[in-house]
């Protein structure tokens, strides 16, 4: 991801706001859900730039996320390099530790078991706030914002609520 000191540079060319100030609202606006840094692959797949995309709600903001993550996380199959690599150690004592979070890996046949997703997984939500470790899946409310989304936005009920613990 593009850091926030790096767009907060680019915005004080032309704002009279100093780094730290738009860096601060940055981090709020994507904190909030009005904001999204998403890393764009170029035409070979590589990761390229950042595309920031600012959204006027929550709704809109868990529409993108909806779609996104249904068609990363839900959708696509795993590339033939998944069951090459599970080809190779299948029979041996493995453990994959990975930065996807598309969950390539255990779509290919991997036991979950044996993966460590580093940087999380789309088919999981956790609490906005630190109050406890759990997580819970959430592909039927996934793909429930897909299917009900209208103009680019989610039915009010379908937004993620706080945790009760919190």
């Amino acid at each position: 991801m593009g850091s926030v000191r790096e767009a907060g540079q680019g915005l004080a060319c032309i704002c009279k706001d100093g780094i730290d100030s738009i860096g601060g609202g940055i981090r709020e606006l994507e904190a909030h859900g009005y904001l999204i840094r998403a890393r764009v692959r170029n035409e070979n797949g590589q990761l390229g730039s950042i595309e920031y995309t600012i959204l006027e709600q929550s709704k809109e903001h868990w529409a993108y996320w909806s779609r996104y993550i249904c068609i990363n996380r839900y959708m696509d199959a795993p590339e033939p390099v998944y069951d090459a690599i599970l080809k190779l150690v299948q029979d041996k004592d493995y453990f994959v530790i990975t930065t996807n979070v598309d969950h390539c890996f255990q779509k290919a046949g991997f036991d979950k078991k044996r993966l460590f997703y580093t940087q999380g997984d789309y088919g999981l939500f956790r609490c906005s706030e630190p109050c406890c470790q759990e997580t819970f899946d959430n592909e039927a409310v996934i793909r429930e914002m897909v299917t009900r989304q209208e103009n680019m936005k989610i039915p009010t009920e379908l937004l993620p609520e706080q945790h009760p613990i919190c």
